[in-house]
């Protein structure tokens, strides 16, 4: 999604990507925050930094907003029918 869209996108566009899918598995911060708000389940692997699960730790830890943090995607993956 990134590739297709830069700080002057409309964010719905955005919005409507994730919209299809009930759970969603990433490793970029900003995916996993939008998906939460929109109350999907989230699955949010970590990145090559530090930021995501700090972010997750401090901030969606322990709210009701359906997200996990994996360190790894082990067996995620698998469970994927698409990737965007």
């Amino acid at each position: 999604m990134s590739k297709e869209a830069d700080s002057d996108s409309d964010v719905d566009a955005f919005f409507a990507a994730l919209e299809p899918f009930e759970r969603i598995i990433t490793d970029r911060l900003h995916v996993s925050i939008v998906a939460s708000l929109m109350g999907k389940r989230v699955d949010l692997i970590a990145g090559s930094y530090w930021k995501s699960k700090a972010i997750y730790e401090s901030s969606m830890l322990g709210i009701k907003s359906r997200v996990s943090f994996h360190e790894e995607p082990s067996g995620l993956l698998a469970t994927a029918t698409v990737s965007v």
